[in-house]
């Protein structure tokens, strides 16, 4: 379940971002607005891209692709969709893309996975930014630079793009979670409602790994909310009686 959610999420994460950055940037694209979805996605996933067919009505900001393959058979990654509709409401003088609509029917998404000495097989994931981001990130800066020189501010700082790895280290505001995700069945999830590990029940587990699933929005009071909870199930029922507080 973890892995189909993950994957599930960075399709629709590069699917999305093909779509907007097409629409944002007609300047550098022309009419070739799907060339340029398509070549995003591409681009993302490190992966081959073919389509059966591609059409864009970028006044209506929607993009339609039929017959969606990434990857090649049996290769790292393989993602198949028989049709996918995006459709956004772009905002040029804000610089803002918002995501309407998005479909993807019939989506089909092998990932291979990172087997590394005898623990359990991860997937691996990566952030770091691509030549793509760094361009979107330069010619939005350079855009945004210009209305606030116009603007004579008092104090101004020019425009930079952060390169190099990505590091959880600083903060960035990406809202990273999941990874023991919480729910009621063991075969899908890593602790139960009390936040308490299914395979040892004298582990709780803390913080935002536990979300079965991010709402975009800024995670830190859930986090808090569920400390609390966690913490009054361990003083309440755990210390007078330990052992599993759910069974499956």
């Amino acid at each position: 379940m973890l892995s189909r959610v993950l994957v599930a999420t960075a399709l629709s994460a590069a699917l999305v971002s093909g779509a907007a950055i097409a629409l944002l940037r007609t300047e550098y694209v022309g009419t070739n607005l799907c060339g340029y979805a398509i070549a995003t996605i591409e681009e993302a996933s490190a992966a081959k891209v073919r389509v059966d067919r591609c059409t864009v009505d970028p006044t209506r900001g929607r993009l339609v692709i039929d017959g969606l393959t990434v990857g090649d058979p049996g290769g790292r990654l393989e993602v198949r969709a028989a049709r996918v509709f995006v459709q956004v409401v772009v905002r040029p003088l804000l610089q803002r893309v918002r995501l309407e609509r998005l479909e993807i029917d019939h989506a089909e998404v092998k990932l291979a996975l990172d087997q590394t000495g005898p623990a359990r097989p991860l997937i691996r994931m990566s952030y770091n930014f691509r030549d793509n981001d760094y361009k979107l990130a330069e010619y939005l800066g350079g855009v945004l630079g210009r209305l606030a020189h116009a603007m004579n501010p008092t104090i101004m700082s020019d425009p930079a793009v952060k390169r190099g790895d990505y590091s959880v280290v600083p903060y960035q505001s990406t809202h990273n979670t999941g990874g023991t995700m919480s729910g009621a069945d063991p075969k899908t999830s890593a602790v139960n409602r009390y936040l308490q590990a299914w395979d040892a029940d004298n582990l709780f587990v803390m913080g935002a790994s536990v979300f079965p699933q991010n709402a975009s929005y800024n995670p830190t009071g859930v986090v808090g909310a569920l400390a609390y909870w966690s913490a009054h199930a361990i003083t309440t029922q755990y210390l007078k009686s330990p052992g599993p507080l759910v069974h499956a």
